[in-house]
């Protein structure tokens, strides 16, 4: 089974018209990967937002379909006005990480990519059913 992760990844661009640019352009790129990986899994959060959420993952770059999510990622930032946020979870209680890629983010507005925060954050929390009667 080995170490699993929950990975929740939000890519923003700067405009309507850049985030359809890029979804057309990747599609010609890399169809396969396109429909087997992306087209049902990524969602489209706002017109210049894409988010996925995968549960129960090994998230290594020693497996191909991790990589193949870099690539995309790198490929947006390369080519598009872009900033992308990762958070991946551990099992382990303390294993939080976050990456990020923003291209040439100081030329970028701000809001490129400060509001990717509002995509994607981590919550941990306790569900508990207080509904009895106090003793």
């Amino acid at each position: 089974m080995g170490y699993r992760s929950e990975v929740g990844i939000a890519l923003r661009f700067a405009s309507p018209d850049m985030c359809e640019a890029f979804i057309t352009a990747y599609k010609l790129k890399e169809p396969e990967f396109w429909t087997q990986e992306v087209g049902g899994c990524w969602r489209r959060a706002s017109t210049t937002v894409l988010t996925t959420h995968y549960e129960d993952v090994k998230w290594s770059r020693a497996y191909e379909d991790v990589n193949n999510v870099y690539d995309m990622l790198d490929f947006a930032e390369e080519n598009f006005e872009s900033a992308w946020l990762l958070i991946r979870i551990g099992e382990d209680v303390d294993d939080i990480e976050f990456e990020n890629g923003s291209g040439d983010a100081e030329n970028y507005p701000v809001e490129i990519v400060d509001r990717l925060h509002d995509y994607l954050s981590v919550r941990r929390s306790i569900d508990i059913d207080l509904r009895g009667v106090p003793i």
